[in-house]
């Protein structure tokens, strides 16, 4: 409940711009962390006030900031069907806010259809919704396996999202179907005869190199079908291919990458790091993996061009050069460098530069003492950024301190490592309700639904 200091004020203690400050402070009020007021100032919410994680728009007067802090909070999915908004004494002793003020939005949430008062609370919903089931709709979801569903649910790396998007449309009184890929054609064709189309459409993993066909055929479909919503999960490559319609819903894994390279950057940042050091196993990641350092660095950089960065890979001949001639033989280096040419443009001279590769223990050893003698006077202070918990687990081993790891597996939890994951359950959440269409789901600058990752800090930072 404490107010920040003005951002004047912790740029000059900080010892950074004032720019870099309100960029900061504006990511950790989307990311639920600060609550921002117009008039009112940066307020750090309490443990155990109502719903902590909400952000209120700046530049609001105060009845309209209650009413975007809900609308907020519904399309980002911490606001959900059911659950009681906020007491008004909540933003009275945290924000300053007269309750009187606050009736008024709740009243006129109420008359958008999107509260519902139920005794002395108010809920998320329409009366009508709260008090009855839904009508019972029907969705198919086209999947590259075939019969065998373990792929989509178990083996993917989204599948804790498809998980909990599965849980929610059942929950909404869904009917769901699963069908291969190699069947989209012979069921639009159904559709197209019968004139009885599904409610919704899902395709999972999705990607411009091996889907070329089913673009247009999902173009002409929704073309024929106006009201058919549909979310695909996109993979890789130039999403531009898929149709353009406004109930066209895309969960982009890309976007999801940028925004925990952002998270990552960001949290650095406040915990004192001048140096990121990625760590990367070539053998067990492969070469398309220079893409999750990509955007790490140019995240990482955009905060500051000042800040260090240096990326360790185990490679199959442990030679710098030798990596970079084959990324360019498979060319993930030109997805690398447009990545990194968001902000700034960024040389292959750099690149290598900042590269260090190794094939053995001894050589690890040299590059490790060669990143912690500038550490240790007093020049960059180091993060490492592992894609495994294995890996980290193994540096830590070698007198590594400040670990941060994206795997976040069960089977390591007693080691507490400090990890940067997903939020899968707001994410199979959003999914399941761009389908379901009774909000309008948080989407990012380029049109995706909005994901939203998360540090979990165990204390290995």
């Amino acid at each position: 409940g404490n107010q920040l200091p003005t951002g004047k004020v912790l740029a000059k203690e900080w010892n950074l711009s004032e720019g870099t400050v309100r960029q900061v402070l504006r990511s950790l009020g989307r990311e639920g962390k600060l609550v921002l007021i117009a008039g009112k100032g940066t307020f750090v919410p309490s443990e155990g006030t109502p719903n902590p994680e909400l952000h209120t728009p700046e530049n609001q007067d105060s009845e309209n900031a209650v009413i975007n802090f809900v609308l907020h909070g519904i399309r980002e999915g911490e606001l959900r069907r059911g659950q009681a908004l906020p007491a008004r004494k909540y933003f009275k002793h945290k924000f300053k806010l007269a309750p009187s003020t606050v009736s008024r939005a709740y009243k006129k949430l109420e008359d958008m259809g999107l509260a519902t008062q139920i005794g002395k609370t108010f809920w998320i919903g329409h009366s009508g919704e709260l008090l009855r089931d839904r009508p019972k709709s029907s969705m198919v979801l086209f999947h590259s396996g075939g019969e065998d569903l373990t792929p989509l649910f178990r083996d993917d790396w989204n599948a804790p999202a498809f998980t909990r998007m599965e849980s929610e449309l059942r929950e909404q009184n869904v009917d769901l179907q699963y069908h291969s890929l190699a069947e989209f054609s012979e069921k639009t064709s159904s559709w197209l005869r019968s004139k009885n189309f599904p409610d919704a459409l899902i395709f999972s993993q999705w990607k411009e190199s091996d889907s070329q066909a089913e673009f247009k055929l999902l173009g002409n479909l929704m073309e024929k079908r106006s009201s058919l919503r549909t979310l695909v999960d996109w993979v890789s490559g130039d999403f531009h291919l898929l149709p353009r319609n406004t109930r066209l819903h895309v969960f982009s894994r890309g976007n999801l990458f940028t925004t925990r390279a952002k998270q990552i950057s960001e949290f650095a940042l406040r915990k004192g790091f001048s140096k990121i050091v990625l760590v990367l196993n070539e053998k067990l990641t492969g070469p398309a993996s220079f893409l999750e350092y990509a955007r790490i660095r140019t995240e990482w950089q955009a905060l500051d061009t000042k800040l260090a960065f240096n990326l360790i890979i185990q490679s199959k001949s442990g030679d710098t050069k030798d990596f970079f001639k084959r990324l360019n033989v498979e060319r993930p280096l030109e997805r690398v460098e447009r990545i990194l040419s968001k902000y700034h443009s960024v040389s292959q001279t750099v690149l290598e530069n900042e590269t260090l590769c190794y094939s053995d223990d001894s050589k690890l050893n040299q590059i490790l003492e060669g990143i912690e003698g500038e550490s240790r006077k007093g020049r960059p202070k180091n993060l490492y950024v592992f894609a495994f918990d294995a890996m980290a687990l193994e540096y830590q081993g070698l007198g590594v301190k400040s670990l941060l790891s994206l795997e976040n597996s069960p089977r390591y939890f007693h080691h507490r490592l400090t990890c940067c994951v997903p939020d899968w359950d707001q994410i199979g959440y959003l999914m399941a309700h761009s389908l379901i269409g009774d909000f309008h789901v948080a989407r990012s600058r380029r049109g995706f639904i909005k994901a939203k990752c998360v540090i979990v800090d165990r204390g290995s930072c």
